[in-house]
């Protein structure tokens, strides 16, 4: 798919905002009323079809030119250029109940669903599944019970390439689906909450801001967390309160004791994600000024956070002013966190920059870690 193509399909597929709408002025588009409303009237239980299920228990190869999931969980953890240019294993680590663009990859059956998510070892290659994609974005997993995430140590490039490569936006919607599929849907709220707080307040990642609007939002299957994750998003509510929710989700309707079963989480099993195993992204001054959601404005009233003391040029104190069509107003165009220079530098579709596909020094901690414990 061309470039061209990839924007049309933005623009004319893209759920668009209304006043009059019944869930926070919000119109959702046909594909995802169909998931919302868990496919009625579709044909995906077919017993004979187990490709997915089989994959997850590490029992057959992904195709074309993958691998056994546990052998692409250790080995392209970190591997950027591959997980940017290979388009095969999305449909295969991230299956649900649609096509993809991988002829090869198989529906999601709602018998492989049911019997994923009651299985400890799926879920666990669930996570896993998670943790890559999301380093691959710049971010970790803090708290599983809660969702909440943060930057990882080299976040910066990883915001660029986001920022620039555009059929990523498409992958998020297809990842935010399938948390929902396997039985963690706490997690897109906090993903959310993390996303728009980058892509609109922060505007380190601000061409992701309108399919955050258009698509991501509306995988939440609940009316009222919907509406909280729309009111983040136009500043209805501040970025504290966000943060709130996100680290307590019963107020978002959630039950502790549902989530820990939906982890299979076992007692004295950490709830936190890998970087905390000597991921020097965790180290005391990175929490401090470079953590996911950062800080809220110091007098309480912002909406957005901002970045305290960050060394990395371009990502640096921001709050962006939008107008009412969301779009970012003329006196914030230099608050634009990806330069001309930066966007240059990842616009080939025939190379990447060669920067950006070597390891962070916590890359590298955590692919050690995982080959050291035989995971």
């Amino acid at each position: 798919m061309t470039r061209d193509q990839m924007s049309a399909l933005f623009k004319n597929e893209g759920a668009k905002r209304r006043p009059t709408t019944k869930i926070a002025g919000l119109v959702i588009n046909r594909d995802l009323i169909r998931y919302r409303e868990h496919y009625p009237s579709e044909n995906i239980n077919m017993p004979g079809r187990t490709s997915n299920l089989r994959f997850y228990k590490n029992q057959i190869r992904s195709v074309p030119d993958g691998d056994f999931i546990d052998e692409i969980h250790i080995k392209w953890y970190g591997d950027y250029r591959t997980l940017e240019v290979h388009h095969g294993y999305v449909q295969w680590l991230f299956p649900i109940h649609e096509e993809g663009m991988n002829y090869r990859a198989q529906i999601l059956q709602v018998h492989e669903r049911q019997a994923m998510i009651k299985d400890a070892a799926v879920i666990e290659r669930v996570k896993k599944s998670y943790e890559l994609i999301l380093d691959f974005y710049g971010a970790n997993v803090v708290d599983w019970q809660t969702g909440e995430l943060e930057r990882t140590q080299g976040y910066a490039r990883r915001f660029i390439n986001l920022n620039t490569r555009f059929h990523n936006y498409l992958r998020i919607t297809r990842i935010l689906k399938w948390l929902g599929e396997m039985n963690l849907e706490h997690l897109k709220f906090s993903f959310l909450v993390f996303f728009a707080q980058e892509a609109i307040f922060l505007s380190t990642i601000p061409k992701a801001a309108k399919s955050l609007e258009d698509f991501w939002l509306a995988t939440l299957r609940d009316d009222t967390e919907l509406e909280l994750a729309v009111h983040f998003v136009d500043g209805s509510i501040t970025f504290e309160k966000a943060m709130s929710l996100v680290r307590h989700p019963e107020k978002r309707g959630y039950k502790v004791k549902d989530i820990a079963a939906a982890l299979h989480l076992t007692s004295g099993q950490p709830q936190h994600g890998p970087h905390r195993r000597g991921d020097p992204a965790a180290t005391p001054t990175q929490q401090g000024h470079e953590s996911s959601l950062l800080s809220t404005d110091e007098k309480g009233g912002a909406k957005g956070g901002s970045v305290k003391g960050s060394g990395d040029k371009g990502l640096g104190n921001v709050g962006v002013k939008r107008n009412a069509n969301g779009s970012v107003s003329s006196d914030e165009k230099t608050a634009q966190q990806t330069s001309p220079e930066q966007e240059k530098a990842l616009s080939s579709d025939d190379e990447l920059d060669p920067d950006s596909q070597r390891l962070d020094a916590g890359a590298r901690a955590r692919v050690t870690a995982r080959k050291e414990e035989g995971v």
